[in-house]
């Protein structure tokens, strides 16, 4: 191998569309310490094919004096809670592959809040990493660790710095 050949890991080639989509998905740690199969879910698509509730699309496109009205109005305020709930519930049970979430299981009883609003921020990509700090989607590009390798003095196609990109990634299909 030269130094202008790319590293690439032997299970990096996707070989079949079937081989896409079982290797979809990442393996990534709660913060409470559990380990769960997370799928990206497009959250674009999902809101433009219809995905956001009704009451929640009501709740966007009011001003801001009718929502407030509709927070004040205790009857409307807790179906306008319920449908956001519902929502942030069906968003985790999207993102999570493994274990199932789906159907009747109960994701209060199941999961710490702090997984759930995690789970949140992921789908909604205010969080790109798990709880060991491992990106989730993609590969950690070592040209953030640049200082590093240049102390390091490794050639560009180092195995301890392609080992520690592979533990600072998720690795799809994993």
């Amino acid at each position: 191998m030269t130094a202008t050949q790319p590293v690439e890991s032997p299970d990096s080639t996707i070989a079949s569309i079937d081989d896409f989509r079982q290797r979809r998905t990442v393996a990534a740690l709660l913060p409470s310490g559990l380990r769960v199969r997370l799928r990206p879910v497009n959250m674009e698509m999902y809101a433009l094919s219809g995905g956001l509730p009704l009451g929640l699309r009501r709740l966007a496109g009011m001003e801001t004096e009718e929502f407030n009205r509709v927070l004040v109005d205790e009857e409307a305020s807790i179906d306008a809670l319920k449908d956001v709930q519902d929502y942030m519930t069906h968003v985790v049970r999207l993102m999570v592959a493994e274990p199932d979430l789906s159907g009747e299981v109960d994701l209060d009883a199941l999961l710490l809040p702090a997984d759930f609003h995690w789970l949140l921020q992921v789908a909604q990509r205010e969080v790109d990493v798990d709880a060991e700090g491992r990106r989730l989607w993609g590969v950690e590009p070592l040209s953030r660790w640049g200082t590093f390798r240049s102390e390091h003095g490794c050639p560009e196609n180092c195995q301890a710095c392609v080992r520690v990109q592979a533990a600072f990634s998720a690795a799809w299909g994993r």
